[in-house]
This record gives C-alpha cells, structure tokens and sequence, in this order.
C-alpha cells in the first residue's frame, strides 16, 4: 500500500471554511490505493478494510493533517469508493475508549463534508479499543439511522 499521507505536515493552514479550501486540503491530505488489505491504527484501535477486488480507494488522513479543521471535532479518516456504481463515503473513527466522542466526532465530520459528499451513501465506522455496551451507544445508532447514514463498530469491513 503506498504510505499515507504525512498527517504532521499541516496542509490546510488557512482556517478558510471555504467548499474550495476544504476540498484542496481534503485532496492534499489522501492517497489512493488498490491493496487487498488496508489497516488503520490509533489509540490501539484498528480498522481493516478488505478490498479482495482491489478497488480504488481514496484514504483521507483527516486528523491531524487537515489542519483547517483542527479547531472543530472531526474523526481521523475518511475513505472514498465506488461499489455497485454507488459512489460511498466512510468517515471513521478510531479510539481508545471514549465512544460516545467518536460518534460526535464522526456525525460532526458528516456535517463539516456534507456538500463535498451530498451524492455518495454514507457509512460510519467507529473502532473502539475497549467498545462499550450497545445500549450505551443506542442513541447515536438512532441519530445516524435519522440521517440515512450506516454505522458500526466492527473492526472489519469489506469492499467488494
């Protein structure tokens, strides 16, 4: 997999909430790749994305690198790919233990790229080293049920 973007190496210095300004940052910030195997890792915590067709995939290191937004919440990464000729987003979140801020970090990302992604099927995937109960994180289940967006927190997912 070619390496991710440098996160420390602040793109997006202007705090600009511009559409253009952010889709610059959000451009300079990715990488594209077509490995089988995609593995992020934070806070102990790991998302594996399973791309046994070796599809186009766009990774967005969101955290740190677009510093733009670094003065609001936001999750750590965002993936781009088209499956079915459904174009689809995944905001995801990886953490150590606090869920619930990883859920309001990844429906605060959904707003903040709201326009950019109007037209793709949403997903939001938050990895937790130490996952709480469902019940505990029932109520943001429902809020990203509200707003049409998928949401789990399997370690694992899958492009086909």
């Amino acid at each position: 997999m070619p390496d991710l973007p440098i996160c420390d190496s602040h793109y997006g210095k202007n705090t600009s909430s511009s559409l253009q300004d952010l889709e610059r940052s959000f451009k300079a910030c990715s990488c594209r790749t077509n490995n089988k195997t995609i593995a992020l890792k934070e806070h102990r915590a790991k998302l594996e994305i399973k791309n046994t067709t070796q599809k186009e995939v766009v990774i967005c290191c969101v955290d740190p690198c677009m510093t733009m937004l670094e003065r609001s919440l936001r999750c750590d990464y965002i993936a781009l790919y088209e499956e079915n000729d459904t174009q689809n987003v995944v905001y995801i979140e990886l953490k150590g233990s606090d869920a619930k801020h990883g859920c309001k970090q990844l429906l605060a990302t959904v707003e903040r790229f709201s326009a950019i992604h109007a037209r793709h099927k949403k997903h939001c995937r938050l990895a937790v080293h130490r996952p709480p109960p469902n019940s505990r994180l029932q109520k943001y289940a429902q809020e990203f049920a509200r707003r049409h967006i998928g949401f789990s927190t399997e370690s694992e997912m899958s492009i086909r």
